[in-house]
């Protein structure tokens, strides 16, 4: 049997009259997060940019991109860069990246890609991320 009185309202679980400001705070919060990475998004496919998420073996994690555009289309998504990207091309944007990993600082290159019949240049700037401790 309970020990609340059947005449009181049921005890409820969640927002109560304490932590409702650190929920609406969260919620606020989360809604901002959500509407600059909306931002961002709209942003870089504007400019026509790609930021992409690697790991260590250079494996596509995660990539912003204009929809349907090449490079980065979410078929690139869990293939490594040699696979994405095979040749002249893919050996020069490995060899950006690797000198990123290895020095631990930003790398810039650029890459000249056949598409559709004409050739485009990439600026393409590689920046590791470091762990807590500086390790990339």
């Amino acid at each position: 049997m309970s020990d609340h009185d059947a005449t009181d309202p049921a005890p409820t679980a969640g927002v109560t009259a304490a932590n409702a400001p650190a929920t609406a705070t969260a919620d606020a919060t989360a809604a901002r997060e959500r509407a600059v990475v909306n931002t961002w998004g709209q942003l870089l496919q504007a400019a026509r940019i790609t930021a992409a998420e690697q790991d260590l073996d250079l494996r596509y994690l995660a990539i912003l991109d204009r929809p349907g555009d090449e490079p980065g289309s979410s078929e690139s998504l869990g293939r490594l860069e040699s696979e994405v990207y095979p040749g002249e091309v893919g050996d020069r944007l490995v060899a950006i990246k690797r000198s990123a990993i290895e020095r631990g600082r930003p790398q810039q290159g650029r890459v000249d890609v056949a598409v559709d019949g004409r050739v485009r240049s990439f600026e393409v700037t590689a920046t590791p991320r470091h762990d807590e401790h500086g390790r990339t």
